[in-house]
């Protein structure tokens, strides 16, 4: 089974409907706190008196200057800071759209996260896409020379289009160039700018090493990156720093935190409340006993682990994930 391959499905799906607006319109979280859905991950800016703050900027500069014009449909002000859930490039391939002008801040060890591991993993996923690209020309050339000779050009200039577009977005992440954040804190930082205050909190390795949560305390909303994911299975990025066991420690924590009492916002998907941390507590904590289990019991421990998880969970995304997940938990017990 491919890494990625789900994940490549899912953006080919969202970068059609996107092709069709110009840009994704920013939803009102409260006052000047905005959430937008981008082609990578879900971001979040706050407009001030001084200026605009970015939480993550997605995957690529065609997603940074989408994310430009959603800021601009609701404000005309420059971008002054981006602030950086964690290092995987569906969260930081917009940032160099932003730049020069913005700061940029993250958890200590993100630049070094996303030099190595990450370039990894986004050189992984670019060959994905361009496979997917490829297989898509070929299933459908016949398709095209029907629609042609049959008079539907409409149709044909569709999926000609479509390819045109999938080009052009391989192209961008192509064209991605990692910025170096200007700070890189250790455990906590505070931001007061524009008459708000915003704290971000490393709270230790969890779906990596240089997690990020970023908080508004004048909204009580809270960004919790890829620490939750919906009804979807994670990556442990184990080269990356991540812990299966300070992930599920952290999740506890959070679920009771009183700042998230009010907004939970996450990098792929929804959060109703604080009880879905627990949903997604709940998950590491199987896929972790699942794997122990099997082991103790001479199973086959990818084979048996993966089948009992997915039973518990099956309508969650992104197998191939899991799959990766169970190998590095297997050869780490």
């Amino acid at each position: 089974m491919k890494l990625l391959v789900f994940t490549v499905v899912l953006v080919f799906v969202s970068i059609i409907v996107s092709a069709q607006v110009e840009f994704p319109q920013p939803k009102q979280i409260a006052g000047n706190l905005y959430e937008v859905a981008l082609d990578g991950c879900t971001s979040v800016f706050l407009v001030t008196d001084s200026g605009v703050v970015v939480v993550d900027a997605g995957i690529s500069p065609m997603d940074g200057h989408k994310l430009k014009a959603s800021i601009a449909s609701v404000a005309d002000k420059p971008v002054k800071y981006i602030l950086l859930t964690h290092h995987h490039f569906d969260h930081v391939g917009g940032v160099q759209v932003f730049m020069p002008g913005a700061q940029v801040i993250a958890a200590s060890g993100l630049y070094f996260n996303m030099q190595n591991s990450g370039k990894t993993l986004f050189d992984n996923y670019i060959a994905e896409v361009e496979t997917a690209i490829h297989d898509y020309q070929l299933q459908t050339s016949e398709q095209v020379q029907e629609f042609i000779q049959s008079g539907a050009t409409e149709k044909a200039d569709s999926i000609r289009n479509n390819i045109l577009f999938f080009q052009s977005y391989v192209d961008s992440c192509k064209a991605v160039r990692f910025v170096k954040p200007d700070i890189e804190f250790k455990k906590s930082y505070t931001i007061t700018f524009g008459g708000q205050t915003i704290i971000l909190t490393h709270p230790g390795p969890a779906h990596t090493g240089s997690d990020c949560v970023v908080y508004f305390p004048a909204y009580n909303t809270m960004h919790v990156g890829d620490l939750y994911l919906e009804k979807t299975f994670p990556l442990i990025d184990k080269p990356a720093g991540a812990s299966i066991d300070s992930w599920i420690k952290i999740l506890g924590q959070l679920a009771d935190n009183k700042k998230c009492e009010k907004r939970l916002i996450c990098g792929h998907g929804h959060i109703a409340d604080r009880s879905d941390l627990l949903i997604m507590r709940q998950l590491l904590m199987d896929m972790k006993s699942e794997v122990q289990k099997a082991k103790r019991s001479n199973q086959p421990v990818k084979e048996t682990a993966i089948k009992a998880i997915m039973d518990k969970y099956p309508d969650y995304g992104a197998p191939d994930l899991l799959e990766k997940d169970v190998i590095m938990l297997e050869n780490a017990q």
